[in-house]
């Protein structure tokens, strides 16, 4: 204990303290082990204390099993209690508490003696000492030391000297209980306070320790943008540098699948030798971001056709495939919008689109464009010129034969516009070879189905060709009698190669003479040419 705690005005002697030293325990060491809360030091006070508190105790309370009873409780709960006192005032604490629970006892023994017998008020006596003998024994009073002298127990002056020595070495007079408490009291509350200021000190250390820093980009600013990846995630912990405590995060990983805005709480926390907690936390918002839009490959940078020509659009695209996503899927057009979607997507996948101006049965300069969108709505775009070249004109018969030398009188009505209608619709030809069909059926019929008797129809059949007519009108649906009927037979008569030879006479007025000459002579096998080229010539203009 202090060296103020060793002086005469303490309870206890130095020879109390040497029996510790007996139990290679230094006094130094036994002080540091209770100002630690060494209960074990504590206990090995109180055996030793023990006879001199039951002697301070048996005082005031008479009955021996109450005294003992009350130097345990009162240890017990200074033992229990250690932490709110200060270690200095071990000892004094200790009296403080069997003093007042001395007090509490006396007040209700008294209270019950008056209940059988008047309150007597016992004349003065000795203040009482307590007081370690060097073979253990504990003096109890003055008056018994007394007693002892006068018995001649004390033989010398020296030895009486020696003895009053003892006696007197630090006296714990009853009387004075009440100071020695108040003295207590008054370290106990220089205590309290001193606890308290040490306690707001720590706490306050630890909150000026709980700090946090995150990481940061090249330029210095805060990490808190990440780039969109499918099944990807970012560790929390990975953004933080430095901090102070105890760390933890209401997330372990930003969903780096999911684009849109993250909110991270970060909590720091720490706990003192007094069992304060001081916590803290901080909040970072992170966004996930994709900013890298589809890429698109061509096949070719430009494609050039001619007339007639078949032409495929999407065989242009190489590929069309998203950074993050991977290859997109081809769509006729753009897909449904999501609402709200749980990973903050636009459409459910990325998709592209291929569109094609080109006409390839007519000259001129088209374009294909290519629409690629991801799944986020980040678009790329890319677009291929295609050239569709004039067809060369082709001379199916000789310029003299085929020259428009004028015009003529063409016939109209529906049967005109239907016949129109299905040759360069439904059968694929050419406005200039329709034409020259068409002024053929003229020459022929006027476009009137019912025409002639031995030699019938539009194109007038006869013999076995007749014959076919009829048969092939039954088979398909037809009447022979029919503009369509025998429409659709004359088609068949000329079969895919002679309608592919007239589509290459060039798309003008001389290219439809030259496709009604050629009709004429080919499919009709007429002896005359009875004015064809002008009345195609004629048919193209009109039409």
């Amino acid at each position: 204990m202090s060296d103020e705690v060793m002086t005469l005005d303490s309870p206890f002697t130095k020879e109390a303290f040497a029996r510790i030293d007996a139990e290679n325990l230094s006094i130094s060491e036994l002080a540091d082990r209770i100002r630690r809360g060494d209960r074990g030091c504590m206990m090995k006070m109180y055996t030793i204390l023990h006879d001199d508190l039951v002697a301070i105790a048996g005082k005031t309370i008479e009955n021996a099993r109450e005294a003992e009873y009350l130097v345990r409780k009162s240890f017990a709960e200074v033992f229990y209690n250690h932490e709110n006192i200060d270690p200095d005032l071990f000892e004094l604490n200790l009296i403080q508490v069997l003093s007042e629970n001395t007090r509490k006892m006396n007040i209700r023994n008294t209270y019950t003696k008056a209940l059988d017998k008047p309150l007597v008020l016992e004349p003065k006596q000795e203040a009482p000492v307590i007081a370690a003998s060097s073979d253990g024994a504990a003096a109890l009073d003055y008056s018994e030391a007394s007693d002892i002298a006068d018995a001649g127990a004390l033989e010398t002056p020296a030895d009486k000297e020696e003895e009053v020595s003892r006696t007197r070495a630090i006296p714990v007079i009853l009387s004075t209980a009440a100071a020695i408490s108040g003295v207590a009291a008054g370290a106990n509350y220089v205590h309290t306070q001193r606890v308290r200021r040490a306690k707001a000190a720590s706490y306050s250390q630890m909150m000026n320790a709980l700090n946090i820093s995150f990481a940061t980009n090249s330029d210095g600013t805060e990490k808190n943008v990440f780039e969109y990846t499918p099944n990807g995630e970012q560790s929390v912990s990975d953004l933080v540098n430095f901090s102070g405590g105890t760390l933890a995060a209401n997330t372990k990983a930003i969903n780096l699948n999911r684009v849109g805005e993250t909110l991270v709480t970060y909590s720091l926390s720490a706990t003192d030798s007094y069992h304060q907690t001081a916590r803290t936390s901080v909040t970072r918002t992170y966004m996930v971001t994709d900013t890298r839009a589809p890429e698109i490959s061509l096949s070719s940078d430009s494609v050039e056709l001619t007339e007639g020509d078949s032409f495929d659009a999407g065989s242009v695209v190489a590929s069309v495939a998203d950074p993050a996503d991977g290859a997109l899927v081809k769509v006729d057009s753009e897909p449904a919008k999501l609402v709200d979607d749980a990973e903050g997507r636009m459409y459910e996948t990325g998709w592209y689109t291929v569109q094609s101006s080109v006409n390839t049965s007519k000259a001129g300069e088209y374009n294909v464009l290519i629409h690629a969108c991801d799944n986020h709505g980040n678009v790329t775009e890319a677009s291929v010129p295609v050239t569709v070249k004039a067809k060369p004109a082709v001379n199916l018969v000789s310029a003299s034969s085929a020259a428009v030398t004028g015009t003529a009188a063409v016939n109209t009505g529906d049967n005109v516009s239907t016949a129109y209608s299905l040759l360069t619709g439904t059968y694929g030809l050419t406005k200039a070879a329709a034409a020259g069909i068409m002024a053929n059926i003229q020459i022929e019929s006027t476009f009137n189905p019912a025409a002639g008797s031995s030699y019938y129809g539009i194109c007038q059949w006869g013999g076995s060709r007749l014959s076919n007519l009829i048969a092939f009108c039954a088979a398909n649906g037809y009447s022979s009698s029919s503009f369509e009927g025998q429409l659709a037979f004359m088609i068949s008569e000329m079969g895919s190669g002679m309608i592919a030879t007239m589509n290459q006479v060039a798309d003008s007025a001389d290219g439809a003479a030259q496709a009604g000459v050629y009709f004429r002579t080919t499919f009709e096998r007429s002896a005359g040419l009875n004015n064809v080229a002008n009345i195609a010539a004629s048919f193209y203009n009109s039409l």
